[in-house]
């Protein structure tokens, strides 16, 4: 699964994200660009 997030995402959002993606047993691989965080 890739998620593609806006330019405007707030480090609170990305961490209540991957809190949801770890809670269904998944596992997450973080890349921050200049535009966006993948």
């Amino acid at each position: 699964m890739i998620i593609v997030l806006k330019k405007e995402v707030t480090e609170q959002q990305i961490k209540h994200l991957l809190e949801k993606v770890h809670g269904l047993g998944l596992k997450t691989m973080i890349s921050q660009g200049v535009e966006r965080t993948i």
